[in-house]
C-alpha cells in the first residue's frame, strides 16, 4: 500500500514483513533466545562437571530439545501467519507508531490466548508470562524528542530508529515510499541537531 501524506502531514502505511527471512526479527529472536539458552548450556555444563566429568550426551539432549523447540516454532510461524507480518506505520506530529494490521492482530490475540489458557489450565505460569509479555509488545513507538539515531538499510527498505540506548523499533517501507520516508525522518533528526548513519 502507498503511504499517504495527509494534511497534518502524517504519512501511514501498512506493509506485509517476512518473519523467518527477516534479519532484524530474526536478530532479535537470537537475543531473545540466546541469552536463556547460553544460561541452560552453562548449567548444564557446570552441573556435569560437578558430578565427575562433562556428559557430553547431557549437553547433545539439551541441543536437540532446543532444535526440537526452534524447527516446531518455525513449523507454527509457517502455519498460523504464513511466514508473514501485516503491521501499520503511521508518522505524525509526534513521533512513529507501528501496530499489527488487523488480519496479523486477530492472530496474535488467538495465539496469545491460547497460549494463555493452556498456562492456567496446565498449571504453567511460565506460558501465560508469554502470552501476556506478548500482548504488551505487539505494538511499538517513538517520540520524536525520544529519537536520537538512524540507520538506513535501503536494500530491505528498512529504517532502524533508536534512542539513547538502543534501536526502539524498525520502520519497514515500501519500493514506493522508502525515499520519501527516509527523507521525512533524516530531516526530523537533523532539525533535532541529532546524527543519521
Amino acid at each position: 500500500m502507498k503511504a499517504k501524506k495527509e494534511d497534518s502531514a502524517i504519512f501511514r502505511w501498512e506493509i506485509s514483513i517476512p518473519i523467518l527471512t527477516n534479519r532484524f526479527i530474526m536478530g532479535q529472536m537470537a537475543m531473545l533466545l540466546g541469552i536463556p539458552i547460553l544460561i541452560i548450556v552453562v548449567l548444564v555444563f557446570a552441573m556435569s562437571a560437578a558430578r565427575g566429568g562433562i556428559q557430553l550426551e547431557s549437553l547433545f539432549n539439551v541441543f536437540v530439545l532446543l532444535a526440537l523447540l526452534l524447527g516446531m516454532s518455525a513449523i507454527l510461524v509457517i502455519t498460523i501467519y504464513g511466514n508473514r507480518s501485516h503491521a501499520v506505520f503511521e508518522i505524525g506530529e509526534n513521533g512513529i507508531r507501528q501496530y499489527p494490521a488487523k488480519r496479523t492482530a486477530k492472530k496474535n490475540a488467538l495465539v496469545n490466548s491460547i497460549l494463555f489458557f493452556a498456562g492456567l489450565i496446565f498449571g504453567k505460569p511460565g506460558y501465560a508470562g508469554t502470552a501476556l509479555i506478548a500482548h504488551s509488545t505487539n505494538s511499538a513507538s517513538i517520540r520524536w524528542e525520544d529519537m536520537r539515531k538512524l540507520r538506513f538499510y535501503p536494500k530491505q527498505k528498512a529504517i532502524a530508529v533508536g534512542n539513547k540506548r538502543r534501536t526502539v523499533l524498525v520502520v519497514y517501507c515500501t519500493s514506493e515510499n522508502y525515499c520519501d520516508i527516509s527523507q521525512f525522518l533524516s530531516d526530523k533528526l537533523k532539525s533535532m541537531n541529532r546524527d543519521a548513519t
